[in-house]
Parts: C-alpha cells; sequence; structure tokens
C-alpha cells in the first residue's frame, strides 16, 4: 500500500487542527502543515513497510519516528495507527513470551484507540485490517478484520474518485477474501472483478486472477458433481 497522495495527507495532518475549532484562521492551519515533519511520517512508513517484509531494523527505527510524533501530534490518527502496527511487529520479532505479548496488546489498543476517533478514515482503518488479518489466529483479530474490510468496502464506495487505485483494489481484494471464507462466492467475484480494471498489471490483479482460477475451478468442480 502506498502513502496517501500528499494533499490529501496534509488534510489528514490538518484535521484534529480544524475540528472543533470553528474560528481558526487560514495561517494557522498553513503553519501547522509547515511545521508538521511529513518527511518523518513518509520515512517511517517506508520503514514499516520493510519491517513487514521482515527487517527487523526498519520496525525499531519506524517505531523511534513515530513514537516521536505521536508525542508532538497525539491527535494524529494517521501517525498513531502506524505506530499501532509497529507494536505488532515488534512483538512479532521478540517472537514468544510476555514481552512479546504485551507488544502485541499494546499495539491492538493503539490502532482501536486510531479507528475509533476516525471511524471513517479509510486509510487509518486499513492499516488496521490488515495488521489484523495478518496476525497469528491466536491473536483471535480476524473477525475484527473481516468487518474492517467489509466496512471499508462501505466507506470508499461513496466517493471511490478521492482514493488511491492500489488502495482500492487492496480493499476489494480482501473484501473479496472475505466473502469467500464466508462461502458468498458471487460477492467475491463481484468485487475481484471491479478491482482488477483499477491496475490490471498490478501485484494485486496477479493475486486476484489466481483466487477466480480457484473459484473456477471449485465452481466447476462443484457442477461435474451435482450432474452425476
Amino acid at each position: 500500500m502506498r502513502i496517501a497522495p500528499l494533499a490529501l495527507l496534509l488534510f489528514l495532518l490538518t484535521f484534529p487542527l480544524q475540528a472543533n475549532i470553528p474560528d481558526v484562521r487560514e495561517e494557522q492551519i498553513q503553519e501547522a502543515v509547515a511545521t508538521f515533519p511529513v518527511a518523518e511520517l513518509e520515512e517511517a512508513i517506508k520503514l514499516h513497510h520493510e519491517g513487514v517484509k521482515g527487517d527487523k531494523k526498519s520496525v525499531l527505527k519506524a517505531e523511534e519516528i513515530l513514537e516521536k510524533l505521536h508525542a508532538q501530534s497525539p491527535d494524529n490518527m494517521m501517525v498513531q495507527v502506524y505506530l499501532g502496527s509497529i507494536y505488532t511487529l515488534r512483538g512479532r520479532d521478540i517472537g514468544f513470551g510476555p514481552k512479546a505479548l504485551d507488544y502485541l496488546k499494546k499495539g491492538g489498543r493503539t490502532m482501536d484507540a486510531a479507528v475509533d476517533q476516525v471511524p471513517d478514515d479509510a486509510h487509518v482503518r486499513l492499516v488496521r485490517a490488515i495488521n489484523y488479518w495478518n496476525l497469528p489466529f491466536f491473536c483471535g483479530k480476524k473477525g475484527d478484520a473481516e468487518k474492517d474490510f467489509l466496512k471499508l468496502v462501505e466507506i470508499v464506495d461513496q466517493d471511490p474518485g478521492q482514493y488511491d487505485r492500489e488502495m482500492l483494489q487492496y480493499i476489494y481484494y480482501y473484501a473479496g477474501l472475505v466473502h469467500k471464507d464466508r462461502k458468498d462466492l458471487p460477492e467475491a467475484v463481484k468485487l475481484w472483478s471491479r478491482a482488477i480494471p483499477l491496475q490490471p498489471a498490478s501485484s494485486v490483479s496477479v493475486q486476484i486472477k489466481r483466487e477466480l482460477q480457484k473459484v473456477r475451478a471449485h465452481l466447476s468442480t462443484s457442477s461435474s458433481s451435482t450432474k452425476r
């Protein structure tokens, strides 16, 4: 997943300042944007992605940056949700034991608090959804991830044009997997069919096409069994 376009990201960074302050002046908003270390957040997100792939040093560096940014801007939910995700990666890297479990729980609480603050923010919810989807089964978060992906479809379908195409693909892909797991294959196929045209050559499209092949093979086998 790529970072949100800069214009949208800047809006997200200034949103807490605009909310509940009706007399805020334009120059105050511009000052807030100018002083927030956007480059550091971008770096932290890139490090987060490297950490997801298994780079433990990137996880530690991202944690350092995000904790600093969170201390500076505790109302920024983009920062907070990525920090929560990093905490779960710290738990993963530690392995087993009480400390690992503490990090997993801390990460979950941090991400949950961010989503609770901005429930209709697709970017924030998507970070938690993908994180929870990939946590070990014993964490018990798969159901929460499923709810997130279905909710994300509702959110982005209100105005798909404001979201990055790759982001939409990820949402439709995972939401399709949710429907597949629930044995609702028509709805899964419907979502995947919407995703592929967004970026036909992307890695997500390749994954979706594989899933569609599995569904066709399953339906073909089922049809043959019924005729016998």
